[in-house]
């Protein structure tokens, strides 16, 4: 496979997101169904420098499945470690315990072609990075929230007596068992959950449908999700 597509994206993330220097230890986590993106990013550590080492295992079954042990030594025994798979590992002990030990982590699950081509793994994360913290700052201090769009969305839910998650998943893993998400952009904030009223019209993407032909629509009654209309 031609990796000269990836490889912007690549050294966005080692070099950008991760801020990985010489003489530091580099891991990258896939198993078979991601290893052509996984070797962009050992390539792009490689292009800095870096003394990187990929591992290659068997897809797990279902995400937050522990990888062999072999890889979750190989985890505690980095610097940095980037999880190209196909499964999260986001939420394993493996993930945690590295993380405590300092160890700087992206999880990058169900990375695609195009996320590294033409998506969000070609941002400029400085950007999203100071967009997720204003967003973040913003709900310090907001006590309701009232979300629209054109198709019909109409949500209100309140905020009193929450605060919200520190620091965002700002895709800027820098310092040391800084951890999340790429893709990231993410200032996240958990609502009174009987307080979220209204209609919801999803008309993009829908886990675990994907893509979707129509738009789903979905009404929301103190807090639960009472009925759906249209899409799949």
């Amino acid at each position: 496979m031609n990796l000269t597509p990836l490889m912007k994206a690549a050294m966005i993330a080692v070099r950008d997101c991760m801020g990985t220097q010489p003489g530091e230890n580099a891991l990258v986590v896939t198993d078979t169904g991601k290893l052509a993106i996984a070797e962009s990013f050992l390539y792009a550590f490689h292009s800095l420098g870096i003394d990187a080492t990929l591992m290659v295992m068997t897809p797990r079954d279902h995400h937050a499945q522990e990888p062999p042990s072999e890889v979750r030594a190989a985890m505690l025994s980095s610097d940095v470690a980037l999880l190209v798979t196909t499964k999260s590992l986001t939420h394993t002990h493996a993930r945690v315990d590295a993380t405590n030990q300092g160890v700087r982590i992206a999880s990058l699950p169900g990375i695609t072609d195009d996320m590294m081509t033409i998506g969000a793994m070609t941002a400029d994360y400085q950007k999203v990075s100071e967009l997720s913290w204003k967003l973040t700052k913003l709900r310090e201090s907001t006590q309701e929230v009232e979300i629209t769009t054109e198709l019909g969305t109409h949500l209100v839910m309140s905020l009193k007596g929450r605060k919200p998650g520190l620091p965002p998943d700002d895709g800027i893993y820098r310092e040391k068992g800084r951890w999340g998400n790429l893709p990231a952009g993410e200032a996240y904030i958990a609502p009174v959950e009987e307080s979220v009223n209204g209609v919801v019209v999803v008309d993009g993407s829908q886990s675990p449908l994907g893509l979707l032909s129509a738009p789903i629509r979905i009404t929301i009654q103190d807090g639960r999700a009472i009925k759906f209309e249209g899409g799949a």
